[in-house]
């Protein structure tokens, strides 16, 4: 099956580059050819010491290589890695990378590295002075920096590492169940169990306690037990029943007086052969799919060794937030109405001491706390502003400034840092005073480093905070002009400039632990990615990498970017790309490409692709020769689809008097939310000659009332809070919906239209393609679809499915655009009555 995979798409990749004539740098050079030379970068990885990069290759065929820098050498490039995606730096300079059942250890200095065959894991210990490998054959061997064997260990079924570079593994040997630990200088066996070990992991950043996860398969219990590690005694061991519960998890922070333990398991959905059963009042229908999920809970303290449980009837959720006598509980579907994508929470705090508990925060979302302890804010959803907690003062405070975003605290605790429209902001806890500390009114302002801890990712639950006594580092964006700074804040006196204004698109950003060296990606349109350092001691910026340039037109391309107003006074860009060699006593093909707002990025670096997962591809249409545009759309209360129309006629009034656009051949296309667009403006307009729409919505009023199995919940947060952006139920205003439902004006449609779906996409159900496509058939209207079997919202990248998808995209804008009517397959459709 694989080698008739790889021919077909052998064959494809030929018919789609035979199909394609266009001109290339050379002559003689084929397209194929023009095609696998472009490439990109990314993937940037930089040592904390600022010595020592990575950086990824993405050629259109291969993206494998991964190039190694000497930031400090005058010869930066020692080498390249192949097929190592998993890169890590280690103090002693040397570099450890895994992929592709190797691993490569590095000595840096010297340049010399060594390869290790049948390793799927690997990491360091220490500071480098030793290193592991686990083999799928569950081996591990220690080394140490020469590439010498220290040791090995059989049966290794899991490993984890501490912060301080100490690692532990666990394996299986002679019957019995051993947990190893591995220091930079020795290992030894640190625990033992006749019964089998399922998980380990380090509690803290201190290297003390360690939870250990045991399975008794006689007595069908899960044992939870925590080692001192320093002394080697047992502290804590609770067990249950492992046929009720089938795993544990323990969530301890710093503060190691409230660990929560979290015995989890499933209660498997009803299973009739006849019947399901769903009622209007559940607001757990996740579980309809994945079962009911349970817990018993119990917060421990590995101070005083006391314990006591949660009661898990009325919480779903303990959260351990370094607060020595409290812990976060909440019922995660006590507020849950649907209407959000995640439900909005009742937030209590339980405290440890008198196990009573208090309602801190009501209909909540976006939970922030300091890491401390001592404060905890939370966004309003009602009210639609900030509130912050006072754990040990009892008191609720109100930040009523609007349009405040992102709160980050102060390491300290005393301040909390807030971006918003008139630049950063910074709250004083205390004084309960909001003051700008940066004044960038133009510019979107956004801490670049914050230490994130995630608590509860499902439910956005952090520890966000930053320590305010060395520099901080922020990033200005403006939307007006799509212009980025990064900029260091080391005082009240002083900003260093790490990157000033450019509109060259920083892709990546990576700087070493004291804030020192900075490196980047920078990119435009028609400038190729390359990799700069910028050292704030020295004040000098450096280019360590430049994509090489392999299309010489690439540096001709042109672009505009145009602002202008639509019907209701809103302003509105647009972004157009020129065909390569455009003659402007010529007229060329439009292509018009929606999705929401698309004029920041006007400054990527495109590369011409014939496998793109969207059947999109900006270069490679302009090297076909068309224009291509894309529109800003912003939604109001007319609705979804009738302010995409408004926008995107908007923006072809404005380009009414170029004289380079043949008005009577553009195309329109949009996948998913632009699919719907491309539907619903497909319905309204007589300015296309045709259009490509990809697993869009045709039927909205369906679309709200279904229920997403790719979200496992109703569909309506879509419409009402989320990208529809309608504000309001179905039940309030059906016209608006009505009136914004591309299915109701499908006999309206009066140009060529190609659909295209995964059959097994969930996202906007394919059925929605199958819909408009009766709809249009019914019609008598011209309409292809194209319904790949076993691809989902998108086709992939490098598929059989995606390089079938962008061929036949190709050929559908050149038979209606460029009028090359030798195309079998639609003619198929042309060249017969509709019934």
């Amino acid at each position: 099956m694989k080698a008739i995979d790889i021919r077909s798409v052998g064959i494809i990749f030929s018919l789609f580059i035979t199909s394609i004539c266009s001109a290339t740098p050379k002559p003689s050079d084929s397209l194929s050819e023009w095609v696998k030379k472009f490439y990109t970068v990314g993937n940037l990885e930089f040592s904390e010491n600022g010595k020592w990069a990575t950086f990824k290759k993405w050629h259109a065929q291969n993206n494998d290589t991964i190039m190694v820098l000497d930031i400090h050498a005058k010869n930066s490039n020692l080498g390249f890695l192949i097929k190592q995606p998993f890169i890590e730096f280690t103090p002693n300079n040397h570099l450890l990378s895994t992929g592709d059942n190797n691993a490569v250890w590095w000595d840096l200095i010297n340049n010399h590295k060594w390869e290790i065959e049948k390793v799927s894991k690997a990491f360091t210990i220490g500071s480098g002075e030793r290193f592991c490998t686990i083999s799928r054959e569950e081996k591990a061997v220690i080394y140490d920096k020469k590439g010498s064997v220290v040791k090995s260990f059989e049966g290794v079924k899991g490993w984890v590492k501490q912060k301080d570079g100490i690692g532990y593994i666990f394996h299986k040997v002679e019957g019995n169940w051993n947990i190893e630990q591995l220091t930079s200088t020795q290992s030894k066996t640190v625990f033992s169990s006749k019964y089998e070990i399922k998980n380990i992991e380090v509690l803290g950043k201190t290297n003390k306690f360690l939870a250990i996860t045991i399975l008794d398969k006689i007595a069908n219990k899960i044992i939870l037990q925590i080692l001192n590690i320093p002394s080697g005694k047992i502290v804590y061991s609770k067990e249950n029943d492992f046929k009720k519960f089938s795993s544990v998890k323990v969530k301890a922070l710093d503060n190691l007086s409230t660990i929560v333990i979290d015995f989890q398991g499933t209660i498997p959905p009803e299973n009739s052969p006849w019947l399901d059963i769903w009622y209007g009042n559940d607001r757990d229908m996740e579980s309809k799919q994945y079962g009911e999920q349970i817990h018993d809970y119990s917060v421990w303290n590995a101070n005083t060794g006391a314990e006591f449980q949660i009661d898990n009837q009325k919480f779903s959720d303990v959260i351990a937030f370094n607060n020595s006598n409290e812990v976060m509980v909440f019922n995660a579907v006590e507020e849950n109405d649907y209407i959000l994508h995640r439900p909005l929470l009742n937030i209590y705090l339980y405290n440890v001491s008198d196990r009573s508990y208090k309602l801190i925060f009501r209909r909540v979302s976006n939970i922030v706390t300091d890491g401390l302890g001592k404060y905890i804010i939370a966004f309003d959803f009602d009210k639609r502003n900030w509130l912050l907690y006072d754990c040990q003062k009892r008191i609720l405070k109100e930040i009523k400034e609007p349009d405040l975003q992102n709160p980050v605290f102060s390491s300290d605790g005393t301040s909390i840092l807030l971006e918003s429209l008139l630049g950063l902001m910074s709250y004083d806890i205390k004084n309960e005073n909001l003051r700008n500390v940066i004044k960038e009114k133009e510019y979107k302002t956004t801490v670049v480093s914050p230490e994130v801890v995630d608590l509860n990712n499902h439910f956005d639950i952090k520890i966000r905070k930053i320590n305010l006594k060395i520099p901080l580092l922020v990033k200005l964006w403006s939307e007006k002009n799509n212009t980025t700074s990064y900029r260091l804040y080391k005082d009240k006196d002083e900003e260093i400039n790490v990157i000033p204004f450019t509109k060259e698109r920083i892709k990546e950003l990576k700087f070493d632990k004291k804030l020192e060296k900075f490196l980047f990606i920078k990119e435009n349109y028609n400038i190729p990615p390359q990799v700069e350092t910028y050292n704030i001691i020295t004040k000098k910026n450096k280019i360590w990498y430049k994509v090489k340039l392999s299309d010489k037109s690439t540096s001709l391309l042109k672009q505009e970017v145009f602002t202008y107003k639509n019907t209701l006074g809103k302003e509105l860009k647009s972004v157009l790309y020129y065909p390569v060699n455009y003659d402007s006593t010529k007229k060329y093909p439009m292509i018009v490409h929606i999705y929401q707002i698309q004029s920041h990025t006007s400054n990527r670096y495109q590369i011409p692709k014939i496998d793109d997962p969207l059947g999109f591809n900006i270069r490679l249409l302009q090297q076909k020769g068309y224009f291509v545009l894309l529109p800003d759309i912003v939604h109001d209360s007319r609705g979804t689809g009738w302010s995409a129309l408004d926008s995107v006629h908007s923006a072809l009034d404005f380009l009414e008097k170029f004289k380079g656009i043949d008005k009577k051949r553009i195309g329109l296309t949009g996948h998913s939310h632009g699919g719907y667009e491309t539907n619903f403006i497909a319905t309204h307009s007589n300015r296309f000659a045709a259009y490509i729409s990809g697993a869009g919505h045709s039927d909205i009023v369906r679309a709200y009332f279904s229920y997403s199995y790719k979200f496992n919940i109703p569909f309506y947060w879509q419409f009402e809070n989320q990208q529809y952006e309608m504000f309001k139920p179905f039940a309030e205003d059906k016209i608006l919906y009505f009136n914004n439902n591309p299915i109701m004006h499908v006999e309206k449609v009066n140009a060529p239209i190609l659909l295209w779906t995964g059959q097994k996409d969930e996202t906007v159900h394919w059925g929605h393609t199958i819909e408009f496509y009766i709809g249009l058939k019914r019609n008598k209207k011209k309409v292809v679809a194209l319904l790949y079997k076993e691809k989902e919202h998108d086709v992939g990248i490098g598929t059989i499915e995606s390089l079938d998808l962008n061929k036949r995209s190709m050929e559908w804008w050149d038979y209606f655009l460029k009028n090359k009517k030798n195309i079998d397959w639609i003619n198929q459709e042309m060249n017969k009555d509709a019934l």
